[in-house]
């Protein structure tokens, strides 16, 4: 058995450095000995170099474990039915042959190679050891090398299961013992299997020496058609990834959640890589995919490869193509709630918040349960229909758009000014509980308006009345502030048109049963 690991990191080189001694010595052994005494069953060597490759090609479980992609195959069979069916050396040099054939033919880090060679080459080594103590001096296999042949088996099954378990256990930061039980049960039957077909080819090599030729071929189309199968469940897989990764990157609403999941889904599909979404396109040896662009800032979706990662491949290509795809859509269609939102709050001439916004702010402030303290301030601009009828309504817009930025200027970063229509405009300064410091806030609007407003070649002059209420002293729900407000607002314009006229104007006060401007607020 092998697994195909997935990405090596620092604590991996130990492990991964004795693997490719301890099989590189090995072959060495074997090499040096095949130098000696020459092959003397060349054909068969050949054929088994063949096997080897199909064999280890044939994949019976590809699985995921965390950041590791395990591979189950059915190396057994190759290396016992060599090792009944040649000499030691012959054998284990079929063997490595045909494995660094397969290595090579494959985009994969050096590393990984190196170690994948090295593990099979030291437990081959150990398999062909046990097969050649009980070799007969005839040659031809009895009970006792069939038996030290499944034996073998079972050793190089248990080697391989134990480096390979050392470095997933390093990677993962999980317990040995853990990983090495992890799927023992379809690992062991896959062994007995295996070993079972290689004992019989081991057999038919000394009894029916053609019929190995045919068990060859058999292997080559059955690798074939387990690449073609391979290549069906990497699409499903990636497709079912994709779609679930889709999703989660759907299922919210808030931007920032959404490039996470984006980023997190990556992470888990672009296995071995380091993903982020950022500003920059992808640099050299990165790759990336343009996002939706957010807030008039471009944004990418960048891969990067860590240390000893595999190549690129049309696979990473085409997830990284479909993950942005859909990631975009998702953004575009949060970006574009998120703008409605925003507009059913904000009033569309003044960019200041509209009635709607006011009330809800309102409501969280008077809560029964969370009331806290506040200053309310109605304001009106003082004979605001003079200047529509002078200047047009065109310049009047510009007068509110111009009173609503001075108005704004004139409170703190988290107080609200809302404009409910017309020339009507209302302020709410929470925690704000003195009147003095009230009437200073408004002895700021008043100067901060009067200032000429100039629009192209006019200067137009205008004013506001204030009324102001507050929170709770001068009542707990909104209709009670905003009567008291628009009292005082009402007492201001009598003293505005006194001075203006020299006369004394009377404003009624609104009845209790008489809506007042602010007629929408609710309780």
């Amino acid at each position: 058995m092998t697994r195909r690991i997935t990405w090596l990191g620092p604590r991996w080189r130990l492990v991964v450095t004795a693997a490719a001694a301890l099989g590189g010595g090995a072959f060495a052994i074997a090499v040096g000995l095949l130098a000696i005494d020459g092959p003397t069953h060349r054909l068969a060597l050949a054929l088994g170099i063949v096997a080897t490759v199909a064999v280890n090609r044939i994949y019976v479980l590809i699985a995921r474990r965390g950041g590791v992609l395990e591979g189950i195959d059915i190396a057994e069979l190759a290396i016992v039915g060599l090792a009944l069916a040649l000499p030691a050396s012959e054998a284990l040099f079929a063997f490595v042959a045909g494995s660094v054939i397969v290595e090579v033919s494959v985009d994969r880090a050096m590393v990984k190679k190196v170690f994948n060679v090295g593990i099979r080459a030291m437990s081959a080594g150990v398999l062909v050891s046990i097969v050649a103590g009980f070799t007969p001096s005839n040659g031809n296999p009895d009970t006792a090398q069939y038996v030290a042949a499944a034996v073998g088996g079972f050793v190089y099954t248990l080697l391989n299961a134990s480096w390979l378990a050392a470095v997933v256990s390093a990677v993962e930061s999980v317990p040995f013992s853990t990983v090495f039980r992890n799927g023992l049960g379809t690992r062991v039957a896959v062994a007995v299997a295996s070993i079972l077909a290689g004992l019989t080819a081991g057999r038919l090599a000394h009894r029916a020496p053609l019929a190995l030729v045919g068990v060859a071929a058999l292997l080559v189309l059955l690798a074939l058609v387990v690449r073609g199968a391979r290549q069906t469940q990497r699409e499903r897989d990636r497709l079912r990834s994709v779609i679930t990764a889709t999703s989660r990157i759907q299922a919210s609403q808030d931007p920032d959640e959404q490039e996470a999941a984006l980023v997190s889904a990556a992470r888990e599909l672009l296995l071995w890589r380091d993903v982020e979404v950022r500003c920059l396109p992808p640099a050299d040896g990165e790759m990336g995919s343009p996002l939706y662009v957010r807030d008039g800032a471009d944004r990418w979706l960048v891969a990067r490869p860590r240390v000893d990662s595999d190549p690129w491949s049309r696979d990473d290509v085409m997830v990284i193509e479909s993950l942005t795809a859909n990631a975009s859509a998702a953004l575009e269609r949060a970006h574009l709630q998120r703008e409605l939102g925003r507009l059913a709050l904000i009033d569309p001439l003044t960019g200041l918040a509209n009635r709607r916004h006011m009330d809800d702010a309102l409501a969280i402030l008077l809560a029964a349960d969370s009331a806290r303290p506040f200053a309310l301030l109605v304001l009106d601009l003082v004979d605001f229909k003079s200047v529509n009828d002078a200047y047009g309504h065109a310049a009047g817009d510009d007068v509110l758009r111009m009173v609503a930025d001075r108005l704004h200027g004139c409170v703190r970063g988290g107080d609200l000014v809302a404009r409910l229509g017309g020339d009507e405009f209302v302020a709410v300064l929470p925690g704000v509980t003195s009147r003095s410091i009230v009437r200073a806030i408004v002895d700021t609007i008043h100067a901060r308006v009067a200032q000429p407003l100039v629009i192209g070649e006019l200067e137009i002059a205008v004013d506001v009345s204030v009324g102001f209420a507050l929170a709770p002293s001068d009542g707990s729900t909104v209709i009670d502030l905003m009567r008291a407000a628009d009292k005082g607002m009402y007492v201001e314009k009598a003293r505005q048109h006194s001075a203006c006229y020299g006369d004394t104007l009377t404003l009624p006060e609104p009845r209790s049963d008489e809506p007042t401007h602010l007629d929408h607020a609710q309780t």
